[in-house]
């Protein structure tokens, strides 16, 4: 029976990506306009579900810096990615007998368009198509393409609205806590228990519970 390990790039396999990002869209758009912070990054969180070219979109249009996109876009290009903890795990995984894929929303569309290079292996990600991680659907089509029912895939991401969707379709779902999405976050969102993990070795013991 195989299984799979899901996890999700920024803030999970780049534990500290989300955070660099967030700080570096602020500092892009402090430039321009006087907007609060925690407003800011209130709005930051939620748009982090949706494909990055859409949540762009949507949030520059909105605060009238819609000519200013494909600077910030360009900018966030330059944020380099410490994976380094992922690449020394994925071996002993992998002899667990799980398949390890990586589900972004900003990276490896379909059509080609990743905004971003990745040192990984390119057959490692999921070619997204433009469906939200709050859209149930993403999973159901990233389980019948691996050929992989629900709950035999254990899905990892620091977003608790992804979380709470992978989970109601019966995926393993798994919080990573990290400097963004905190344990406040966790509980405002999520309404049932969920496994918080803080680190990618914490999944070690997990995945020798399930690899059965």
């Amino acid at each position: 029976m195989k299984k799979c390990l899901l996890l999700d790039f920024d803030g999970v396999i780049s534990r500290n990506s989300t955070a660099d990002i967030m700080n570096a869209t602020y500092a892009f758009i402090s430039e321009y306009k006087d907007i609060n912070r925690i407003l800011f990054d209130e709005l930051f969180k939620a748009l982090v579900p949706f494909p990055l070219f859409e949540s762009i979109n949507f949030f520059m249009s909105s605060i009238g810096l819609e000519d200013k996109k494909e600077l910030l876009l360009s900018k966030i290009k330059t944020i380099t990615h410490d994976t380094s903890e992922f690449e020394s795990l994925i071996t002993k995984w992998n002899e667990l007998g799980f398949i390890i894929k990586i589900y972004s929303s900003s990276r490896h569309y379909s059509n080609g368009s990743s905004p971003f290079k990745s040192k990984l292996p390119n057959n490692l990600f999921i070619q997204t198509d433009l469906n939200s991680k709050i859209n149930s659907n993403s999973f159901r089509n990233i389980a019948s393409d691996l050929g992989i029912s629900p709950e035999n895939i254990i899905y990892v991401d620091d977003c608790p609205m992804a979380v709470c969707i992978a989970k109601s379709i019966g995926i393993h779902a798994v919080m990573l806590i990290n400097n963004v999405y905190t344990i406040n976050d966790f509980n405002k969102t999520l309404n049932y228990n969920c496994q918080c993990i803080t680190t990618l070795s914490q999944l070690t013991p997990l995945l020798l519970a399930n690899k059965h």
